[in-house]
């Protein structure tokens, strides 16, 4: 402590400043205390601390700021003001929750429009049509309602004193319901888009039994049973992405859930992906029925579908056969011509401005082409050699069964087989066939007979010449040697 000097201050004792060491003995105590270094070793070596954060991690998209309290707050004012949900999910335009200046700014246009004369303007209106035929009276009826709607309109668009203005006010409050208004912090909230996003299982909601509850309690109306997905798609969506970037495709095994563990997101630790994953297959039509930009997103991760596991979206309905389903994904199989008729290139596919069914043609549009270009006649046949026995069924159920006669047969081509009704025609026609392939396979083997006595033949002839040629050689050499001998004589 100081002592008190000449002048009454109070003198302070002195006190040297650190040294270097010191101060870097402070500093690294302070250190490690804040856990910025971890320890100091041998020869001063620091050892560098790690400060853990953990920040809170959430899925729910409700856009902003908002969270879910901030989503039913919202709709329990919405309810209030209109006592129904219908506006927030039909066809009309998409409510965002107004700002407070927004809002008085529609109530003062609402009330400005109550100010004209609806009923005057009508009647004026009727007044003029019904007296087109004399045009001094129309003339005169048309220059008063100008003046009367100049007049209005001058009217609204004087100042009005404060005065006025505050019993206005207390008179419109006096004879209309009261309304309540929306509070700031929910301003800009598309409550229409999340209603939607909601009810399609987007948002996990539904899925949470206590946030069920609580819209429950506002007799929130969920929709059509058949749109909601069991498993949350934005968060089924972040699982897979995470899957498809560490594993490199969407093979999953049903039994396969997030693991805790690095490099999996630590936020989908537990989510049973396997699950979703064959949930997602199992409403492959319905995906296509309801939600097709879905189906999109999950088509761009490569997605791994097995229609014949997708379940029906009409359970009523028979499920389709692969035919079926190969008709309505790349066309009916006589639709595919690399060369058109003229017919078909422009007729118009669409149906009150919606496509449909890719299975679905008119045969008469391509009748021209299979039987004057191609020669094919029997359609239904013409399917069923390339595997389509049950749209063949259809055809010949839709535009009749063919019944050509040997002409048609020839000009249709091969491989072309004949029904007939009555039994015996078809046994006499099964002997008649077998008889023809018999009498095919002797002429075969009469023709392969006649072929080796044609090669016996040739081969004989070969060799006489060769004979021929060999006497020739010893005459021509006997008459050397003769030649020689008298020679030599």
């Amino acid at each position: 402590e100081g002592e008190l000097g000449r002048g009454g201050e109070e003198e302070m004792d002195y006190k040297p400043e650190k040294d270097f060491y010191e101060t870097v003995e402070y500093q690294a105590k302070r250190a490690i205390e804040v856990g910025i270094v971890e320890s100091i070793g041998a020869n001063n070596a620091v050892i560098k601390g790690k400060v853990t954060m953990r920040h809170p991690w959430f899925n729910d998209d409700f856009g902003a700021d908002f969270t879910f309290d901030d989503v039913v707050e919202a709709l329990t004012i919405y309810k209030s003001m209109h006592e129904h949900f219908e506006g927030l999910y039909d066809d009309d335009p998409e409510f965002i929750v107004p700002s407070p200046e927004e809002e008085s700014l529609i109530t003062t246009m609402g009330a400005a429009d109550d100010d004209f004369d609806i009923t005057a303007s009508a009647a004026a209106a009727k007044a003029i049509s019904d007296a087109n035929t004399d045009l001094s009276t129309q003339e005169a009826l048309i220059s008063a309602e100008i003046e009367r709607m100049e007049a209005e309109l001058q009217r609204t668009t004087e100042p009005v004193s404060l005065a006025t203005t505050t019993a206005a006010v207390s008179t419109t409050t006096a004879t209309a319901p009261q309304r309540t208004q929306w509070p700031e912090h929910l301003t800009g909230m598309n409550l229409s888009h999340l209603t939607k996003r909601i009810r399609d299982g987007d948002l996990e909601v539904k899925h949470l039994p206590e946030r069920k509850s609580r819209l429950d309690d506002l007799d929130f109306p969920w929709g059509d049973e058949r749109r909601f997905l069991e498993y949350p798609f934005d968060k089924t969506m972040c699982a897979l992405y995470a899957y498809f970037m560490i594993r490199g495709d969407l093979f999953v095994y049903q039994d396969f859930t997030m693991p805790d563990e690095e490099p999996w997101p630590e936020i989908l630790a537990g989510f049973p992906i396997g699950e979703a994953v064959f949930y997602l297959r199992r409403k492959q039509n319905f995906l296509q029925e309801f939600h097709p930009q879905k189906m999109y997103l999950l088509n761009m991760l490569e997605f791994v579908w097995f229609p014949n596991d997708a379940e029906n979206v009409d359970p009523d309905a028979d499920k389709k056969s692969w035919e079926y389903k190969h008709a309505e994904a790349l066309g009916h199989p006589l639709l595919r011509i690399n060369s058109p008729p003229y017919a078909m290139i422009e007729y118009d596919p669409t149906e009150d401005g919606k496509p449909v069914n890719k299975a679905e043609y008119d045969y008469e549009l391509i009748r021209d082409y299979y039987e004057n270009e191609l020669g094919i006649y029997d359609i239904g046949q013409f399917l069923r050699e390339r595997g389509y026995n049950e749209l063949a069924d259809d055809h010949e159920a839709k535009y009749g069964v063919y019944e050509g006669d040997k002409e048609d047969e020839e000009s249709a081509g091969e491989g072309y087989e004949w029904e007939y009704d009555d039994e015996e025609e078809v046994k006499a026609a099964d002997v008649e066939e077998e008889e023809e392939d018999w009498v095919e396979d002797e002429d075969e083997d009469f023709d392969d007979l006649d072929d080796e006595d044609l090669v016996d033949d040739e081969f004989d002839d070969d060799t006489e010449d060769d004979d021929e040629e060999e006497e020739k050689v010893v005459e021509e050499e006997d008459d050397d040697l003769g030649i020689e001998e008298e020679f030599e004589k």
